[in-house]
């Protein structure tokens, strides 16, 4: 009887391992990234390390609700991956595993249970958040012109309730990021309203706006702008888009409660300066309590208050010493803070939209928004009886917020454009 030979034997199944067990982990990794708020290229970048490091040739096209994962142009995985949230304690570890991995120091399983682990990681602490809600909601209505300790006081206990409500909402109800701003602002604008009739609020309504100043989605509109920048227009107008639309929300609240309680938001008010150490030192303390909206590692919380202070010391300079206009010293001051923090995001992983934003939240013209949104609200209740003054302040109103909002913009997002551009030069260069 003849012996069997390989070329006899029936065909079968070569055991070759599955790459989709690594797709996977990649479009693990870009999720986290992309929910947590880093920027499009960070988790672009982090994709390519791990294709360099596990000999993949994989694309990430990443989009407003979903990431795609491309392999030679063929979709092989998509996840649901929505960029609405903020959590910098996530990103940071994220970014860190990957660098293990690249390392050599973990292995896939250590990396996928390690990647399972920073995903649960908690938001800051729910009293932690109160109090800078507190604080943070009080510094910045001294920036906006708040004097008096009464108006001061109430506006910090109205942050902290807003605080409150917004986590009562997302735990219990599993509430959107919609329906928690519109009740916090609501809550805003009735004591903003009762605040009023105690005659313990000033011209400026700073009661009702003080807690509205620590709500600004920023971060989404940032990273929309890098988007934008970077050619991807589609992520990056959805991004503003849900920033926006948030803003209109809030505008939307606080007119609604401040009518419930008799009162609305007045147009004509003059600004008024604020001292240069006192700006400085609110500048600060903003900063501070953004990195724990953000739930920032505590130990890297320094960066931008140090960084914040520096900023409002350049912006007051700007506008009080050389004459410029609000708008020009925020952009100075905004070009400043990415300069410094970029190449610091980087080597600290952490998504520079939240740390940048968290450094200049001070310089964002809230208050120019939401009094124009009241002006358009009087000139709709007056129709035909409108002014020309009231005219003419709205349209200044929302040209300011608009100049500064795109100063802004332009001064975080100029720096952190070339330095994508030349690592990409020197990456090219090095290959």
């Amino acid at each position: 009887m003849s012996s069997s030979t390989p070329s006899s034997l029936p065909n079968a199944p070569l055991s070759v391992p599955s790459p989709q067990d690594d797709y996977d982990l990649l479009l693990a990794v870009a999720a986290e990234l992309h929910k947590n708020g880093e920027e499009t290229n960070g988790g672009i970048t982090a994709i390519e390390q791990l294709n360099q490091k596990m000999g993949l040739e994989t694309l990430l096209q990443p989009s407003w609700g979903e990431l795609f994962l491309q392999v030679k142009g063929e979709q092989v995985r998509v996840v649901a991956a929505v960029p609405e949230n903020i959590n910098m304690s996530r990103v940071v570890a994220t970014l860190h595993i990957v660098e293990a991995f690249c390392a050599g120091q973990i292995d896939k399983a250590g990396m996928k249970a390690a990647l399972a682990d920073a995903g649960c990681l908690p938001v800051s602490n729910l009293w932690l958040f109160v109090f800078a809600c507190t604080i943070g909601a009080g510094a910045l209505s001294i920036i906006n012109g708040a004097t008096h300790v009464e108006p001061i006081g109430l506006i910090m206990i109205c942050a902290g309730l807003s605080g409150l409500l917004r986590r009562g909402l997302a735990n219990v109800l599993n509430a959107n990021t919609f329906l928690q701003m519109f009740a916090a602002t609501l809550l805003a604008g009735l004591v903003g309203a009762i605040g009023f009739s105690w005659h313990i609020s000033s011209a400026m309504r700073l009661v009702a706006l003080g807690p509205l100043f620590v709500l600004v989605p920023g971060p989404t509109i940032l990273n929309g702008m890098i988007d934008i920048a970077a050619l991807r227009f589609p992520l990056g107008f959805a991004r503003v888009a849900y920033g926006l639309f948030t803003v209109l929300v809030m505008c939307t609240g606080v007119i609604i409660g401040l009518t419930f309680g008799g009162t609305t938001l007045p147009a004509l008010v003059p600004n008024q300066e604020v001292p240069f150490w006192i700006d400085v030192i609110c500048a600060g303390i903003a900063a501070g309590s953004y990195g724990v909206f953000f739930s920032m590692p505590l130990r890297l919380i320094w960066y931008p208050v140090l960084t914040g202070m520096l900023a409002h010391a350049i912006r007051w300079e700007a506008i009080y010493g050389f004459g410029l206009s609000n708008f020009t010293g925020a952009g100075l001051a905004c070009l400043m803070v990415g300069i410094v923090l970029v190449p610091i995001a980087r080597r600290r992983h952490l998504p520079f939209a939240g740390v940048g934003f968290a450094s200049v939240v001070s310089m964002v013209p809230g208050v120019f928004l939401f009094r124009m949104s009241g002006g358009l609200v009087e000139i709709l209740h007056k129709a035909q009886n409108t002014s020309t003054a009231l005219i003419g302040v709205v349209i200044s109103d929302s040209t300011t917020a608009l100049l500064t909002v795109v100063m802004m913009a332009l001064g975080l997002v100029l720096p952190i454009s070339a330095y994508a551009h030349f690592n990409r030069e020197k990456s090219s260069k090095v290959a």
